[in-house]
This record gives C-alpha cells, structure tokens and sequence, in this order.
C-alpha cells in the first residue's frame, strides 16, 4: 500500500514543496529576490568585519609610553584598540609616538600589536 508520508516520498515531497516555495517567492516578489540577491554581490568580497583581520590597519591610541625591553627587539609600550588595552611592539629607529597619538597596527603575533606611528 503507498503511503504519502513515508521514506523517500516524504523527502521527494518536501524538496518539491520548497523549491516550489521559493519559485513561487522569486514570481510574486521579484524585488525582493533581487535585493538580497543584490546584497550577496555587493557583500561577497568584503573585508572581513571580526577577527584579527579587522585589526590590521585600524587606529590605535597610545596609553603608555614606549620603553626598550632587554630580550625584546624593538620598544614595547601599551595602545588602546577597540576599547581594549594592547601590549604594543615599535621597532627600532622609528619616531616614538607620545601618549595620546594615534598609531597604525601593522601586525597581530597572539596579544601583541604591532604598530607604526
């Protein structure tokens, strides 16, 4: 005896049914179709909104001043980044920004920042 409700039928069905949806969707409001079809293209390359890819190239104030660390290359001092207070890595013969100065994060390497005045 067939049965509607049963096995392979059942999913055949409900694949229909959404696709048969969505079509039907896609005929009675097409401006909507194409809105999120046109936000998916214009969204499909963009830069990356979380992460530490979000950070390179963000500004960044300077909190505390940059001092020489033995066993460090470079100068290490603290910037404030999104709220949030990083341990910041400046290398060598570069322009010491003061406290208050906005920097450029150049790089991420686990909870340090580094940045460029």
């Amino acid at each position: 005896m067939f049965s509607p409700w049963g096995g392979l039928e059942f999913i055949v069905l409900c694949i229909s049914a959404i696709g048969g949806a969505a079509l039907l969707n896609f005929i009675l409001c097409p401006e909507f179709s194409f809105i999120g079809l046109l936000m998916w293209w214009r969204n499909r390359n963009a830069p990356p909104l979380t992460g530490r890819e979000s950070l390179i190239g963000a500004l960044a104030t300077v909190e505390g001043p940059f001092v020489y660390v033995p066993g460090e290359q470079g100068l290490s001092g603290y910037v404030r980044l999104n709220g949030e207070l990083w341990k910041a890595h400046l290398h060598e013969g570069v322009e010491i920004p003061p406290i208050g100065r906005s920097v450029t994060v150049e790089a991420i390497n686990g909870l340090v920042v580094t940045v460029k005045a």
